[in-house]
Formats: C-alpha cells, sequence, structure tokens
C-alpha cells in the first residue's frame, strides 16, 4: 500500500507540473504570458513539487524498506533496509514558487501599462 501511495503523489506531482507546464506555453502561444491563471498555476507546481517530492520519496521507500525487512530472512539478508531521498526537487519547488512572485509582479506591472502603449 505504501508502495502505492508514493507512485500516486509521484504521479499526481508530475501530472501537476506538467500542466503547469503546458499552460505556460499556450499561454506563451497566444502572446499573454502574464495572466492570472499562470500564477495559481505555478504556486500549485511549486507546492507540489515540495509536498508531493516529499510525500512520494518518503512513502515509497518506507515501503521498500519494510517490503526489504520482511524478505530479508527468506533471501539471506541480500536486501539493504534503507533509501535515498534527493532534495533536489524541493529546490526546483521553490524555484517554481519563486517564479510565481515573478510572474505576479509581471502582471501588475501589464495591468498599469495597459494603454500607453
Amino acid at each position: 500500500m505504501l508502495l502505492a501511495l508514493g507512485a500516486a503523489f509521484g504521479a499526481l506531482t508530475t501530472l501537476l507540473t506538467v500542466s503547469a507546464v503546458v499552460l505556460f506555453f499556450l499561454l506563451l502561444m497566444w502572446r499573454r504570458p502574464f495572466h492570472r491563471a499562470l500564477i495559481t498555476a505555478t504556486q500549485v507546481a511549486g507546492a507540489a513539487l515540495l509536498v508531493g517530492g516529499i510525500l512520494s520519496a518518503g512513502l515509497g521507500g518506507l515501503g521498500r524498506m519494510m517490503a526489504a525487512d520482511e524478505l530479508n530472512p527468506a533471501a539471506g539478508g541480500v536486501f539493504v533496509i534503507g533509501f535515498s531521498f534527493d532534495p533536489a526537487w524541493m529546490l526546483v519547488g521553490l524555484g517554481v514558487l519563486a517564479l510565481s512572485v515573478v510572474f505576479t509582479y509581471g502582471t501588475r506591472l501589464q495591468r498599469d501599462t495597459e494603454g500607453l502603449v
């Protein structure tokens, strides 16, 4: 169950992040790079990368550790009880959240300069 939950959180994180990137490219094609929907999308994607990355790695790692502990006596102790965690996804999530602040300022500047040109 823990392995399935870890995979589900990983898939949900990937889905939210990819959908935010697709929205960004669609808005670029429509020549509206600073749209309010993009602010929300980057906030959701950044939070998903922060929280979903931790949950996915933690639940999946705990499930692998429990499986290795249960299978070690029958397999002669060949499985390592432990897992690794890559904190790079948390940094990427913080970067996406910072990008959300940039899009907020861009939207505000676009609204302030509307009609000057």
